[in-house]
């Protein structure tokens, strides 16, 4: 996956006048899925239909965002991969370096990690495991979910919003938000949140406020003289912290992902 950051030098010269999301061009594995099971991810590369692609869809890049503006520029990200690099070297064909303001590979814009070597059996069965349990949480056997490719993705926000110009006071919390809803969007993550899911998830924020009370009230007791074991009161106010600050976390993702009550 390549990121395209479009900054214009007008009024709002910190700030990037477009956001482009561009997949990698076709790939060995697009063509022959049992590409998977012999080379490793990171190394598959574009075929020549791919390496044509991404050729085009520079040109096509350069004409939208030249179109009535003759002080374009442009900032492209990268992922750590042999078919996104190559991608961003086609694309790239297309810009004078005079239009560029750099390029930063980003490993936090990889694609979601599949594990090592699979074949096309073991691919399908855990495509259908993951579309049963919930795309969001299911983890992928020696990867990751997609709650995690969500976190590292909205990571990318504070490090982008410095190359464009974080500390420009006209940039506000509003854009903050645009940006990531934006990329939450793309990645597909947000629709992929299930009503059994959001369920679940209303179950562990109640199961951590139970736990919460209980921790109060252990506190309590050992404020008041009912429960003196040396060392329960800091263990019961440490443990209800913790409990606090995961209710907090998954209320916080279960209203981002859709849940109201």
């Amino acid at each position: 996956m390549s990121l395209v950051k479009i900054l214009s030098n007008g009024t709002d010269t910190h700030l990037p006048k477009r956001i482009i999301l561009v997949r990698h061009g076709e790939c060995t594995a697009n063509a022959d899925i049992n590409v998977y099971g012999t080379t490793p991810n990171h190394k598959i590369e574009l075929t020549e239909k791919g390496i044509e692609q991404a050729k085009q869809t520079g040109i096509r890049i350069k004409k939208l965002i030249s179109e009535n503006d003759n002080n374009w520029k442009v900032f492209f990200y990268v992922s750590p991969a042999e078919r996104t690099r190559r991608t961003l070297r086609e694309i790239g064909g297309s810009f004078p370096k005079r239009r560029v303001m750099g390029v930063k590979e980003e490993y936090r814009l990889r694609e979601l990690n599949f594990g090592n070597y699979h074949d096309p059996a073991s691919i399908g069965k855990i495509k259908k495991e993951r579309e049963t349990y919930g795309r969001f949480y299911y983890r992928v056997p020696g990867g990751e979910t997609g709650a995690e490719v969500y976190d590292r993705i909205s990571n990318i926000l504070n490090s982008s919003l410095a190359d464009c110009g974080k500390n420009d006071p006209q940039l506000n919390e509003e854009m903050k938000k645009d940006i990531a809803t934006l990329l939450a969007e793309e990645i597909n993550l947000q629709k992929n949140v299930t009503d059994d899911v959001l369920n679940r998830t209303k179950a562990l924020i109640m199961s951590a406020k139970r736990a919460s009370s209980h921790y109060q009230k252990e506190s309590e007791k050992c404020n008041i003289g009912i429960d003196t074991c040396e060392g329960g009161r800091e263990k019961a106010e440490a443990a209800l912290i913790e409990e606090r600050k995961l209710s907090a976390l998954w209320e916080t993702r279960a209203i981002e992902s859709g849940w109201k009550d």
